[in-house]
C-alpha cells in the first residue's frame, strides 16, 4: 500500500529555487505586467477628488435669521424640524444633479486625444463651441474633429442617436452644418492652443438624465458624525474645475428647492387671505354706501349723542358680538375652505385668525405632512406604501379638523345667541328710540364688523409676507469645492508594484500548475509514499557544451579521485548497496530492472560496477538484455557473448568474458548474437550454471535487464540474484504506475528489491534533486549537470 504522507509545503528557500531555476520565466513575466502596468497608467486619465462641506442647521438653536425667533412665532417663522438623513437622501437624488447638469452643460462634452494614448476632458477650454437647433434639443450627437486653427475644420465619424452619418464632413466655422433633421454650429472658443493642428478632438452630447445619473453615482455624501449636521460631500472626476462647479452648484440648487419648499405654505396662505379679502373689501364698500344713503334720505343728525345714554349699557354687549361674530366669520371660511372639492389637494390656511389653539396646531400638523408626501412623491410613486399611509393620516387629520370647526361654530353660535339675548335686556332700556336708530344701528354693527375682519386679514398677509422674506437658507457652507492638485487614480507607484508583484506571481501559478498536472516522477518526494527501501538518487547527465552527440551518450561518470556529484551519488548508492547485500552469500548478484525502456539501467550497471570496482571489487558486467544489447552496444563490444553461451555454440566461458579498459578489476559479459528465442535461452540450466560459476570468481554480479512489464526476462534472471534494484527514471515514470511497482514489492517477486531514482535534474545552483535529499556544493563540484 501506498502511504500518502502530506508534504505539500513550501518555504522561502524552495520559493528562492523556484526563482532561480526560472529565473528567465520570471524576468519576462514581470517585465511584461511592468509593461501592462505602464501602458495601464499612460491610457487611463488621471481623476481628481473634491470635496465640500455643508451644515444642515438645527432648528432647536434657532429657526430664523432673525435671531429672535420667539418674537416672530405668531407669524408663521417658525420653520419643522430638519431630518438630516431626508437631507442626504435629498442631496444624493438625481433629481437635483439633473438640474446642476443643465445649468453647467455637461450633457455637452469636450475631449482631446493627449499624445494619442488617451483622451482629456476640455471642461470649458474646448478651442469650438457646439450649439444645436430646437430639432435636435433632445438627439444624442457625438463626433471627432480636426481644425486648421483658422476657419475650416473637419467632422470625423459623425453619429446621430447612435447611428454613423459619415466620415471626412468638412465644415466652416460660424456657418450652419446640416446634421439629419436638423443643424449643428460650430464657433470658436476662447482657448486656442498654439499645436491645435496637431490635435484630435471629440465632442459628444448626450440626454440629460443619463448624464445626471453618471454624476449622481460619482458623487459620494456622508454625515461626518452622529452627533453633529455636518455633511461631506465629494465627487471624483477628470477634471478638477469640473468636480468644484458641480459641487458648488449642488449647493446652490439644494438652497434653493429648499426656500422653494419651505415658502409653499406661505405662499398659500396669503393666496387664500388675499381672495377673502377681496370679497369683504366688496360687502364692506356695500354696508358704508348703505349707511350713507339712508342717512342722506332721511335727513337724520348723528344718533349717537342721543342714544349715549342708551347705549352705554349695550356697549360691551356689542363689543363682545363683534369679536365673537369675527371669530364665527373666519370659523365659517376655514370650514368652507376644508370642504371645497376645488382645494382638496391644497395646503390649509395657517394663522387665518382662529383663535382656537387646537385648530391651528391640526392645520400646521397637515401642512407638515401634506409637504412630506408632495417631497416623497417627487422621488416614488402614489402606490408607495409610504405614501399611502401619509395620504391616509391626512384624510384623517382633514375629518379631524371639520370636527373641530364645527364644534367651535357651533360653541360660537351659542356665544352669540346668548349676547343676543342680552342685547335684547339693552335694548328695552331704548325701545322709545325710533326705527331709524335702530336701522342705523343694526347697520353700524355690521360695518364695524366687516372693517375688524378685513383690517385682521390685512395684518395677517403682512405677517406672512414678512415670513417669506425672512425664510433663511437651511445650509451653511463650511467649505466650499476643494481638493487636492494631485490625482487619486491611476496610483502609478501602486499600479507598477501590482504590476511587478503579479509577474512575480504568474510564474509561480504557472509552474505549481504545471507541476499538479505533471504525472510523471521528479524527485524522491514523489517516492515517500512506498514501502520500496530507496537507495539512492544519480543527477541527470548532460550532453556535451554545445549539443554534440556524434560521439554517443556519455557513459562512464565515476572516476578515481573525482569528487563531484556523480561520483558522490554512485558512492553514496554503493554504500547503501552494501546495507542491502546479505554477507553471508560468497558474492552478491545484483539485477537492474525497470518499467520503463530508456530508464538508464545500463548507464547505472556500468557506473555503479566500476563504482564497486574502484574499492578493489571484482566486479562482472552481464548484459542480460539479449534482445537490445544497450550495456554491449555502450561499451562498444561487439563480439560472442551470453548467447553463444546459452545456445551451446560456445561453451568456453573465459573466451566470452571481455576485459573492460574501463578499470582492472571490471569485466563484461556481452549478449553476442541477438538470438531469436531469448526467453527460451534464459529458461536453460546453463544459466544458473553460469550465475554459480562466476560468484566464484567476482564479488559483485551486476545483470542488465530487460523492461519488466515488457517481457518475463527478468522475472526468469531474478531467481539468480540476491538483489534487484528497480530503477525509475525521473521524467519518464507516471506516477500512476507506482501502485505496480509497489505490487511487484508487496509479492516478493523480485528478491531484495529496492528504488534507484535516476535522471534527478537540478533544482538549484550547488546540488541536484529535491532539497531535502539531494547534494549541496560544499566540496563536491558545482559540475552543470542538467
Amino acid at each position: 500500500m501506498i502511504n500518502n504522507k502530506d508534504t505539500s509545503y513550501i518555504t522561502l528557500r524552495d520559493l528562492w529555487e523556484i526563482v532561480i531555476g526560472n529565473i528567465w520565466l520570471f524576468s519576462a513575466s514581470v517585465i511584461v505586467c511592468i509593461a501592462v502596468a505602464v501602458g495601464y497608467i499612460l491610457i487611463t486619465p488621471p481623476t481628481y477628488q473634491r470635496t465640500a462641506s455643508i451644515l444642515i442647521k438645527s432648528d432647536d438653536k434657532g429657526q430664523s435669521a432673525l435671531g429672535s425667533a420667539q418674537a416672530f412665532e405668531s407669524m408663521g417663522l417658525v420653520q419643522p424640524n430638519t431630518d438630516i438623513n431626508n437631507e442626504i437622501h435629498i442631496l444624493s437624488t438625481p433629481l437635483l444633479m439633473n438640474e446642476v447638469v443643465g445649468r453647467l452643460a455637461l450633457n455637452y462634452s469636450y475631449g482631446l486625444k493627449y499624445k494619442d494614448v488617451r483622451w482629456v476632458d476640455l471642461y470649458n477650454e474646448a478651442p469650438f463651441v457646439v450649439k444645436v437647433d430646437d430639432a435636435l434639443v433632445n438627439t444624442n450627437i457625438a463626433f471627432n474633429l480636426t481644425t486648421d486653427g483658422e476657419k475650416n475644420y473637419t467632422i470625423i465619424d459623425l453619429m446621430i442617436n447612435d447611428i454613423e452619418l459619415g466620415t471626412d464632413i468638412q465644415g466652416e466655422f460660424g456657418k450652419p452644418l446640416k446634421c439629419g433633421v436638423g443643424n449643428i454650429t460650430l464657433e470658436k472658443g476662447i482657448y486656442i492652443p498654439t499645436d491645435i493642428l496637431d490635435n484630435l478632438y471629440s465632442f459628444s452630447k448626450d440626454d440629460i438624465l443619463d448624464i445626471a445619473m453618471d454624476y449622481s453615482s460619482a458623487l459620494s455624501i456622508i454625515l461626518r458624525s452622529e452627533d453633529a449636521s455636518i455633511i461631506d460631500m465629494s465627487i471624483t472626476l477628470e477634471s478638477k474645475r469640473k468636480a468644484d462647479d458641480v459641487l458648488n452648484t449642488l449647493i446652490s440648487v439644494y438652497n434653493e428647492s429648499w426656500i422653494k419648499d419651505k415658502n409653499l405654505i406661505t405662499l398659500s396662505t396669503t393666496n387664500f387671505i388675499n381672495e377673502r379679502l377681496s370679497i369683504i373689501g366688496q360687502e364692506l364698500g356695500s354696508v358704508d354706501k348703505n349707511i350713507s344713503t339712508y342717512k342722506s334720505e332721511n335727513l337724520l343728525p348723528n344718533m349717537s349723542a342721543v342714544a349715549g345714554l342708551n347705549l352705554q349699557s349695550s356697549s360691551e354687549i356689542l363689543k363682545k358680538q363683534v369679536e365673537l361674530n369675527n371669530q364665527l366669520s373666519m370659523a365659517k371660511y376655514i370650514l368652507q375652505y376644508i370642504e371645497s372639492p376645488t382645494t382638496a389637494n391644497q395646503l390649509l390656511p395657517a394663522n387665518a385668525g382662529i383663535e382656537s389653539t387646537s385648530i391651528n396646531e391640526q392645520i400646521v400638523g397637515y401642512n407638515a405632512l401634506f409637504l412630506k408626501k408632495n417631497t416623497l412623491l417627487a422621488n416614488s410613486s402614489i402606490n408607495s406604501p409610504v405614501v399611502a399611509d401619509m395620504i391616509t393620516d391626512l384624510s384623517y387629520i382633514k375629518q379631524g379638523l371639520v370636527m373641530s370647526v364645527n364644534d367651535l361654530i357651533n360653541t360660537l353660535n351659542l356665544q352669540i345667541k346668548n349676547s343676543h339675548q342680552e342685547e335684547l335686556i339693552a335694548r328695552k332700556k331704548i325701545s322709545n328710540n325710533p326705527t331709524q336708530e335702530l336701522y342705523l344701528l343694526s347697520s353700524g354693527r355690521e360695518q364695524k364688523i366687516k372693517e375688524e375682519l378685513y383690517l385682521f386679514l390685512l395684518q395677517k398677509r403682512e405677517e406672512n409676507q414678512l415670513s417669506q422674506a425672512f425664510t433663511a437658507y437651511n445650509t451653511k457652507v463650511l467649505s466650499l469645492a476643494n481638493g487636492s492638485n494631485t490625482p487619486i487614480a491611476p496610483q502609478k507607484k501602486v499600479i507598477l508594484l501590482l504590476g511587478f508583484i503579479i509577474g512575480f506571481i504568474l510564474p509561480i501559478i504557472v509552474l505549481i500548475l504545471k507541476s499538479s498536472l505533471d504525472t510523471l516522477i521528479k524527485s524522491k518526494q514523489d517516492l515517500e509514499g512506498l514501502n520500496i527501501p530507496f537507495i539512492g538518487s544519480i543527477p541527470h547527465i548532460t550532453p556535451p557544451k554545445g549539443g554534440k552527440k556524434s560521439n554517443g551518450p556519455r557513459v562512464t561518470v565515476v572516476s578515481s579521485g573525482n569528487r563531484n556529484i556523480f561520483n558522490e551519488s554512485f558512492r553514496v548508492l554503493r554504500s547503501n548497496l552494501d546495507f542491502m547485500t546479505d554477507k553471508s552469500d560468497v558474492a552478491q548478484v545484483i539485477q537492474l530492472i525497470s518499467i520503463n525502456p530508456g530508464s538508464g539501467k545500463s548507464f547505472i550497471t556500468i557506473n555503479l560496477g566500476l563504482s564497486m570496482a574502484l574499492k578493489d571489487a571484482k566486479v562482472l558486467l552481464i548484459d542480460a538484455d539479449i534482445r537490445k544489447a544497450t550495456l554491449s552496444s555502450y561499451l562498444n563490444v561487439n563480439r560472442t557473448g551470453i548467447s553463444e553461451y546459452l545456445s551451446g555454440e560456445n561453451n568456453n566461458i573465459d573466451e566470452l568474458i571481455f576485459k573492460s579498459q574501463l578499470h582492472e578489476n571490471l569485466d563484461i559479459l556481452p549478449v553476442g548474437k541477438i538470438p531469436p528465442n531469448p526467453s527460451e535461452l534464459l529458461l536453460k540450466a546453463k544459466l544458473g550454471e553460469l550465475i554459480t560459476e562466476m560468484k566464484t570468481r567476482y564479488d559483485y554480479i551486476f545483470l542488465d535487464c530487460p523492461p519488466v512489464d515488457i517481457v518475463p526476462d527478468a522475472a526468469i534472471i531474478g531467481k539468480f540474484c540476491n538483489t534487484t534494484i528497480f530503477v525509475v527514471r525521473a521524467g519518464l515514470l507516471d506516477k500512476r504506475l507506482l501502485p505496480d511497482i509497489e505490487g511487484l514489492y508487496e509479492s516478493k517477486k523480485y528478491n531484495n528489491m529496492c528504488l534507484l531514482l535516476n535522471g534527478v535534474r537540478y533544482s538549484g545552483k550547488g546540488y541536484y534533486g529535491y532539497r531535502k535529499y539531494g547534494y549541496y556544493g560544499n566540496g563536491y563540484g558545482t559540475e552543470n549537470n542538467k
